[in-house]
């Protein structure tokens, strides 16, 4: 039972065409359909003989099953019959209640002893496959695994170099196949249930596929499994995969039946973005990042395209029409060459950037194409109806081999394809930068000009282009003490003037990004009665909005106002202890902001991201009070024209709140009017259209009894 031991019973020239097979334990005899008639032998090859079914050699059997001393047997007639082997072959029953019968089959607890095979227990030791062989067993390993010296468990050795992988539909599984000798290992991941579309990332030397409604990724050798993103959050079902080298974004085709057809791209850290939606089926991708392009076909019953587009989403145009079934794209991207497989017409096409500039380059019959890839000279694709991989030459298409040729294969679809000296791995574009982000806060998205910013599903770029309401949430904390000790000076006591410098990154509560050109942090040592200039530390951030932030030297702890005509100055009161408490700032200026701090108060600096405070304590007796006395006597006025400001704005926004309401409630009215206008205007049509098919069957009934009277 596990293949080996191979022996002819019944040689060729006695069989015309053998369809079905039974065997009599009972009495060691075989018995097989061929043709339209019913042979036995023994189960060493002898006594070949013909079964003659009275009434039956005209009809052809389909299914036969022995069964003691009986055989049943399907015709083509849908007769089941019940042929006695004891009897001359007599037809001792009919049944006729049975239709399309597929195969036949009986259980008798005596005739099947209840007794434990050596695979019945924990399958006989064996870790895939166990085949009984008498009251033995020999273990065997699936397709793809190699069995381990112990001869009970299996492995697998994934190829680190020059390799391919491919989706097998039939089997649901994915196989690894070496381009140098053929070599297959399974990808063994536990549970695939129906692969779609595979990107292998070379830097992580992970693969990642396509999965029901998830897209999962796990190491070569099946370690690590994980699901990256399950997208039926987003009512999307993967298909095909493509990784852009250059940022780390997977873009892909979903063609769920209900819910988001079209193309959407990942980032590596799971954000999600919707980028063309489409009405037909999209079935395969392309990207060339080095020139922005995204290239995609579209399946349909009227037309099906191949198209190109930015790989933002943007310029979509259509590169070819009057496709059948246009399941795979390679690209050439030093060639600017693309090569389409159609499984309709089984034709390959090679085309252009450009609008129709495709022509037919190769042509396999009855293949039924599916994927196709690019590598180095050599195109590589797959079709449902050849169990191996046809290689070609992408300049002379006489140059046809057969790669991977497996009779264990089944249905081959997506494929993927990776040799390291070959594939580049080092894309750079304009959003390489900043962990494939660029100067952007989410989504870098390389087009021909450049590259263009984007946001996740929900969301829009603010007013800089480049930052995404999101992307402002991002929090990171730092500490960082200084501590420096001033020495005394003749004109004050000996005490030390000990000078803290704390900077803390806290969460920004506001959205207008702002930047602060890099400065130098200095601390001077100088007499307690001198105020030092106290400067703010470089902050870099993505937007192009700065607010510069002079130093200055000043015996108050205030802070002057600013050039913003709609803004008032903001007032800071020192402590000794810990940060200094800030007055609302209420500037309300799009314009570029100067805040000029002073040594003894804190400046508070906001951008898209962070918010960061200084503060400087100062612990010198008298000084202090001095100073904090002279502040507070300036402050007055400060704080009232702040507080009517507060109020002012309080007022208008409650007013405009109102008006708001008012505006709401008049569209609401308006509308409930008019739908009790149209159901009162529907109502009475059906009234007059009553109205009037009665009068007409008054009328005819008078007719009818005026005929009658006449």
């Amino acid at each position: 039972m596990h293949g080996t031991g191979i022996t002819t019973i019944v040689n060729a020239t006695f069989l015309l065409n053998p369809s079905d097979i039974t065997v009599d334990m009972q009495n060691n005899r075989i018995y097989i359909i061929d043709k339209n008639g019913i042979k036995t032998v023994d189960l060493d090859g002898s006594n070949l003989a013909t079964i003659e079914v009275s009434g039956f050699n005209t009809i052809l059997p389909l299914n036969i099953h022995v069964y003691k001393n009986h055989l049943f047997v399907s015709d083509e007639a849908k007769e089941k019959l019940i042929v006695s082997l004891t009897d001359s072959g007599k037809i001792i029953n009919k049944l006729d209640s049975l239709r399309d019968v597929t195969d036949i089959s009986t259980v008798d607890d005596t005739d099947q002893a209840d007794q434990n095979g050596a695979c019945d227990v924990n399958n006989g030791g064996c870790e895939q496959i166990c085949n009984p062989l008498g009251r033995t067993r020999i273990c065997q390993c699936g397709f793809g695994f190699s069995m381990d010296d112990n001869r009970e468990t299996c492995s697998k050795s994934p190829f680190s170099d020059n390799f391919m992988y491919v989706i097998d539909i039939t089997h649901s599984k994915i196989y690894q196949m070496s381009l140098l000798d053929s070599g297959v290992r399974a990808f063994d991941v536990g549970t695939t249930l129906s692969p779609t579309g595979l990107v292998y990332n070379p830097r992580r030397r992970k693969l990642i596929w396509g999965d029901s409604d998830s897209i999962i990724s796990a190491y070569t050798n099946g370690s690590g499994y994980s699901v990256f993103m399950n997208l039926g959050v987003f009512n999307s079902r993967p298909g095909r995969l493509m990784l852009d080298m250059s940022t780390g974004n997977i873009y892909y085709i979903s063609s769920a039946s209900i819910g988001f057809t079209g193309i959407a791209v990942l980032s590596r850290d799971g954000q999600h973005r919707k980028l063309i939606s489409e009405l037909s089926t999209p079935k395969a991708l392309a990207i060339d990042p080095m020139k922005g392009y995204l290239f995609w076909t579209t399946q349909s019953i009227s037309s099906s395209v191949l198209k190109r587009a930015n790989m933002d989403g943007t310029n979509s145009v259509v590169l070819k029409r009057n496709l059948g079934w246009p399941n795979g794209i390679a690209i050439d991207t030093a060639a600017n060459k693309l090569y389409v497989t159609d499984g309709q017409t089984n034709v390959i096409y090679r085309c252009g950037y450009d609008v129709d500039t495709c022509v037919q380059y190769h042509e396999d019959p009855d293949a039924h194409l599916m994927d196709i890839k690019l590598l180095g000279d050599f195109l590589y694709y797959s079709a449902w109806n050849k169990l191996y991989i046809t290689k070609l030459h992408k300049a002379n298409n006489n140059d046809v081999a057969s790669f991977a040729s497996h009779p264990e294969l089944g249905k081959l679809d997506a494929i993927e394809i990776y040799s390291s000296f070959l594939v580049p791995v080092n894309v750079e574009t304009g959003c390489s930068s900043n962990n494939g982000r660029g100067a952007c806060s989410t989504f870098c998205h390389p087009t021909p000009g450049g590259y263009t910013c984007g946001c996740p599903d929900g969301e829009q770029l603010l007013y800089d282009g480049k930052t995404c309401p999101s992307g402002t949430t991002a929090v990171t904390t730092t500490s960082t003490t200084i501590t420096t000790t001033l020495p005394p000076t003749t004109s004050s006591p000996t005490t030390a003037l000990s000078t803290t410098t704390q900077l803390t990154t806290v969460p920004s509560t506001t959205t207008r990004p702002s930047t602060v050109p890099p400065t130098t942090t200095q601390l001077t040592t100088v007499p307690p009665t001198t105020t030092r200039p106290t400067t703010v530390p470089p902050k870099t951030t993505s937007t192009t909005r700065p607010t510069t932030i002079p130093p200055t030297t000043t015996k108050r702890t205030t802070v002057p106002p600013t050039t913003s005509s709609t803004s008032r100055p903001t007032t800071i009161l020192p402590t000794t202890t810990g940060p200094a408490t800030e007055r609302p700032n209420t500037t309300t200026s799009s314009e570029p902001t100067d805040v000029q701090p002073t040594t003894a108060t804190t400046s508070r600096h906001t951008t898209s991201n962070t918010e960061t405070v200084f503060t400087i304590s100062k612990s010198t007796i008298g000084l202090e009070k001095s100073n904090k006395a002279d502040e507070l006597e300036n402050n007055i006025p400060e704080h009232s024209s702040s507080k009517a400001q507060y109020i002012g704005a309080a007022v208008g926004s409650a007013l405009g709140i109102i008006a708001i309401a008012v505006f709401v409630r008049t569209v609401y009215t308006w509308l409930r009017c008019k739908v009790r206008w149209q159901i009162w205007r529907n109502n009475y049509r059906e009234w007059q259209d009553s109205r009037t098919n009665l009068a007409s069957d008054e009328y005819q009934s008078d007719q009818s009894s005026f005929e009658i009277s006449a």
